[in-house]
């Protein structure tokens, strides 16, 4: 299940709500999209679409192959030292088995 948390969503609306009450002209300020008719709408849907598409698809396979490198590189160390291995250690191991 993939959904957000009740606790979540309170916090924020808590944090919402503080922040309005404190602050109104900020808070009227933030939502902007709302206000948005239009081309300008248009735009906004396109961009943030274009933003979702670029961190869903392009960057975080990327953090995934770099996190799945970082654990490998990690195994290998422990069975070279026979101890956890710092975090020096898997710097090095990174940049030498990048360079292979």
């Amino acid at each position: 299940m993939s959904g957000v948390a009740p606790r979540d969503v309170v916090g924020a609306s808590g944090i919402a709500f503080v922040v309005g009450a404190v602050a109104p002209r900020l808070a009227y300020r933030l939502r902007w999209p709302s206000r948005l008719r239009g081309r300008g709408l248009v735009i906004y849907i396109a961009a943030q679409t274009g933003v979702i598409f670029v961190v869903r698809y392009c960057l975080a396979p990327q953090l995934r192959r770099a996190a799945a490198d970082r654990t490998n590189v990690v195994e290998q160390l422990r069975l070279q030292l026979a101890r956890e291995p710092t975090e020096e250690e898997v710097i090095k191991g990174a940049l030498a088995r990048r360079r292979r």
